[in-house]
């Protein structure tokens, strides 16, 4: 069965527009919000960007960080509705795809115009970031193993599709977006969430 471009553009935007409201309905009724040091502990995701795995591997970890490194992170739980709807999911969303989309801008511009490929790399986002973010850095295999599952299924999956859409180097630049996400966004997190908790 073939769709003209136009029906195809309208099932797409559809579809993403349902697993928008469906991810942000996990988020709220999963009881998730990024001020809750506890519940994610941002400390340990600090430790875990790249600079701190490397700053570790050159250093070694001590017996706390081998400690934290092998912590099992809480499942995820539905809880009853809150009393008010929390967006922070959706702005740790939106950070993080932020700051995949400005290299893939202009590191290669062959992409352009900017604003599709903005788009491009938003849709991509939409589908791999949820499912890193409350599936795979949920398994019981604590947080230095998931997440390095969880980059490398971002930087595979991610890769793919920009080969499909006809991206030349799509594995360096999955590769480099998700390093740029993977070290910057938790920092933000903590800047904008958890500053005066953590100071």
């Amino acid at each position: 069965m073939k769709f003209s471009p136009l029906k195809f553009k309208t099932l797409l935007v559809g579809g993403c527009l349902i697993w928008a409201a469906f991810v942000l309905s996990v988020a709220q009724f999963s009881g998730f919000r990024a001020d809750s040091a506890a519940a994610m502990n941002w400390p340990v995701a600090l430790m875990l960007t790249p600079y701190g795995l490397i700053q570790n591997l050159l250093f070694g970890a001590n017996a706390y960080l081998h400690k934290v490194y092998s912590q099992t992170p809480a499942p995820l739980s539905f809880a009853a509705p809150q009393d008010r709807w929390y967006w922070h999911y959706l702005q740790i969303y939106l950070q993080s795809n932020l700051l995949e989309v400005i290299p893939i801008l202009f590191l290669w511009p062959r992409w352009r115009p900017m604003g599709q490929t903005a788009l491009r790399v938003s849709a991509v986002n939409l589908f791999t970031h949820p499912i890193v973010f409350f599936g795979v850095m949920r398994l019981p295999f604590g947080y230095l193993t998931n997440i390095l599952m969880a980059e490398t299924f971002a930087v595979v999956t991610e890769a793919l599709i920009y080969r499909r859409m006809g991206l030349r180097r799509p594995f360096l630049t999955s590769l480099f977006a998700n390093l740029v996400s993977w070290q910057f966004a938790p920092v933000l997190t903590v800047y904008f969430f958890l500053w005066e908790k953590l100071g």
